[in-house]
């Protein structure tokens, strides 16, 4: 779904509306989206959690996976859509997700106003 769309809803909405549904903790398991697409969903989940911190969402984790590049479960082909890249088999990391997961690696939720 596209940003932008009618049925579109921001991931800090749906995160907030799955917490208050279950009453639970949430986890985010998995993050992954092949490229061109990979940096900016990647970063776009990042901005996403910490808006979602800030509204009062208790947000336990964001697991990135996949974490490597890999190959198609039915064809083999390359799918690039980790922060670790590999081309002729040197691995690397994309600049883009470096910053998104610096990002992530920074996410706190709000101190509780005394």
């Amino acid at each position: 779904m596209r940003r932008g769309t009618r049925a579109y809803r921001p991931l800090r909405e749906l995160l907030r509306d799955a917490a208050r549904r279950f009453g639970r903790p949430i986890v985010i398991s998995e993050t992954g989206a092949e490229d061109p697409m990979g940096d900016e969903w990647l970063g776009y989940v990042a901005e996403e959690s910490q808006a979602a911190l800030d509204m009062g969402v208790e947000l336990q984790a964001v697991c990135v996976y996949p974490i490597l590049d890999y190959p198609g479960w039915d064809n083999g082909r390359h799918c690039p859509c980790g922060p670790i890249g590999t081309d002729a088999g040197r691995r690397f990391v994309r600049p883009g997700q470096r910053a998104a997961l610096q990002k992530l690696g920074a996410l706190r939720a709000p101190s509780p106003v005394r």
